[in-house]
């Protein structure tokens, strides 16, 4: 069941910074970038559930798996550098200093 679901607060996120979540099986990305924020699945689609993006390098609006170097745009949740494939983004709101993503 698809259902919106309390992320966390505005203040646990500094601009340019990530969380890692888990949330039942999943693991989510949660990023601000340009005070704007995206939920992206977090484990790398090359490598299943063993290694996660929000450990890589973010540069301008694109993450690089630590382990596989392939890239992802934030935004849009697009695979730019292979191996991979374009990564599930969740939808965002904020309300009241509270993220939720649609999930």
């Amino acid at each position: 069941m698809t259902s919106w679901l309390f992320l966390a607060t505005e203040s646990e996120l500094i601009k340019h910074t990530k969380l890692t979540l888990q949330i039942n099986d999943q693991y989510i990305g949660l990023y601000h970038l340009d005070n704007r924020y995206y939920a992206v699945e977090d484990a790398c689609p090359h490598a299943q559930n063993f290694f996660l993006l929000s450990q890589g390098k973010v540069v301008n609006e694109t993450v690089q798996c630590p382990f596989h170097n392939a890239l992802f745009h934030i935004p849009s949740g697009q695979c730019l550098r292979q191996p991979g494939r374009d990564l599930i983004k969740y939808e965002i709101r904020v309300s009241a200093g509270e993220i939720h993503g649609y999930l």
